[in-house]
């Protein structure tokens, strides 16, 4: 074995109890969030769809899709990311977790919006503005039934989402809350 392996399983062997890995697991949620930014009276309101996978009991990979509407220039907000989250051990009922990611957000006038909506959504209509930046967020899960392979969850969390180019706000900064499951392969 190379050093490289052997730092890897001394990595693992640190991070995941007793040296054994836990089973993969398919997760999804659904949620709705509010934030506010650093303009006068903006305030947005967001819905979303994630899916992510949790590869050991600790860490894991996600993908999200929020829609949402923000009041300055009642524009539609359209965000896609692409990260990395990770979790505490169970503390109890509850378990903490962390993510960070890769953000692309659509921003666009609802009078833009009203006339082709399904080009907007995907990103292709007129007079949309593409961001890129990142995305946090820090929250706790409380699962509550588990049957099946199935272990449904509700979370609440708060998030910070920032872009560093000047074509809207910089911070959106706020919170939400979801439900969600996971599915041990």
């Amino acid at each position: 074995m190379n050093k490289c392996n052997w730092l890897i399983a001394g990595a693992l062997t640190a991070i995941v109890p007793n040296g054994q890995a836990m089973a993969t697991e398919i997760r999804t949620e659904a949620g709705v969030s509010a934030a506010g930014t650093e303009w006068r009276g903006d305030v947005a309101g967001y819905g979303h769809l994630g899916l992510g996978v949790r590869l050991i009991d600790y860490f894991g990979i996600y993908g999200r899709g929020d829609v949402g509407y923000a009041a300055v220039d009642t524009r539609m907000l359209t965000l896609l990311s692409l990260g990395l989250q990770g979790w505490t051990p169970m503390l109890g009922p509850l378990r903490i977790f962390g993510r960070v990611g890769f953000i692309h957000q659509h921003e666009e006038s609802l009078s833009v919006v009203a006339g082709n909506v399904g080009s907007a959504l995907l990103g292709i209509g007129d007079g949309i503005r593409h961001r890129g930046g990142v995305g946090t967020g820090l929250g706790i899960e409380v699962p509550f039934h588990v049957k099946r392979g199935f272990t449904w969850f509700a979370k609440v969390d708060g998030l910070a989402n920032i872009f560093p180019d000047p074509l809207g706000p910089r911070v959106y900064g706020g919170g939400g809350v979801g439900l969600g499951f996971d599915y041990e392969l």
